[in-house]
């Protein structure tokens, strides 16, 4: 297809989206598709479709066996519609707050919901996207996401969210870069001594460990890490070592962050 010619979005494969952090690094992650945020819901109302069955059941055995005083099943029939009006929204969003927008569903596919700003969701935010789902669910707003770049339906729109491929949803990482000794060296510092200390404050050791926790996993951590190493590179005066340390900028970053840990803990 010509370069300017125009695609709508369900012809656009592998969507990324982009975000770039504090420490001026741009970190990328696959929009999840449309057939995974689907199966997802569904996972989820299955969840919460078995808890109000077993709620129901029990309205029907006091019903029948004459547990609910005269003339009060209707009254409490509305009082279980309202619990499930709640119940449901409360579910999404106490997952998408406290659980880093990773409902059980989303766990299942491998997705999680984030504000465009890269950051976890709040309340705020996620009541709005919840109490959207209402309209979203309305057969012909399911074509909302197909036509949206980034796959976004209504609640994504109003509360500037977006879905994507979660990377990290194994588990955290072990923290390798920051917390290394010189065993895991090799024994030694291939690129840097103590005199590069000079030109390093215990902030430097602070942004290394920030930024351990937002790497990705595979090749695109390396590439997430090749700016920051090249900065310091810069910053350190070690232009004559600067295409071997970029062939490897891991284990630069590991002996920096080894000789401010050494250093900058003691101190302390």
């Amino acid at each position: 297809m010509p370069e300017n010619e125009f695609q709508y979005p369900w012809q656009q494969q592998g969507e990324v989206f982009r975000v770039e952090t504090p420490e001026m690094t741009v970190l990328e992650f696959p929009v999840a598709d449309l057939g995974s945020r689907i199966a997802a819901v569904i996972l989820d109302y299955l969840i919460l479709g078995g808890v109000g069955l077993l709620v129901f059941l029990l309205f029907l055995v006091l019903t029948f066996v004459g547990g609910l005083p005269s003339g009060v099943e209707a009254f409490f029939f509305g009082f279980l519609l309202v619990l499930w009006f709640l119940g449901s929204t409360l579910y999404f969003i106490w997952f998408e707050v406290k659980r880093g927008g990773v409902t059980p569903g989303k766990r299942r596919l491998g997705i999680k919901v984030v504000h465009l700003s890269g950051r976890g969701l709040t309340f705020g935010p996620s009541l709005l996207r919840n109490l959207a789902r209402y309209v979203d669910e309305i057969p012909i707003m399911l074509l909302i996401p197909a036509l949206v770049p980034g796959r976004r339906r209504i609640g994504d729109l109003l509360a500037q969210t977006i879905v994507i491929r979660d990377l990290q949803i194994p588990g955290p990482l072990k923290r390798p870069l920051t917390e290394v000794s010189l065993e895991d060296l090799g024994g030694n510092l291939r690129f840097l001594d103590s005199r590069s200390l000079t030109r390093l404050d215990p902030e430097d050791l602070n942004l290394l460990e920030y930024l351990e926790g937002r790497l990705p996993r595979g090749r695109k951590r390396e590439k997430a890490l090749l700016p920051i190493a090249e900065r310091y590179v810069l910053r350190l005066g070690l232009e004559d070592q600067k295409d071997a340390i970029l062939q490897d900028p891991e284990r630069f970053l590991r002996e920096m962050a080894y000789l401010m840990r050494r250093h900058f803990r003691q101190e302390f």
